[in-house]
């Protein structure tokens, strides 16, 4: 499946991104803790790109979404 957002090495590149976004949206607030959350794709970190992330982070890119392979 191929989904559109932001790829980063490190977990804490794609936190300082979500920390980003947050402080931009105001966030926490009454009704939200966060806007993203920090997801992991065949060894890399990414957040799916939204209406209100492209303001804050520019155009994101197209990638392939691996699925992890189910644990039973």
């Amino acid at each position: 499946m191929t989904i559109k957002g932001y790829l980063f090495d490190t977990e804490e590149q794609c936190q300082n991104a979500i920390d980003l976004i947050n402080q931009s949206l105001g966030l926490p607030d009454e009704h939200h803790t966060s806007h993203s959350q920090a997801s992991q794709n065949d060894g890399k970190w990414f957040i799916v790109e939204d209406n209100f992330t492209i303001p804050i982070l520019g155009e994101g890119i197209e990638f392939e979404f691996i699925r992890p392979p189910r644990t039973e």
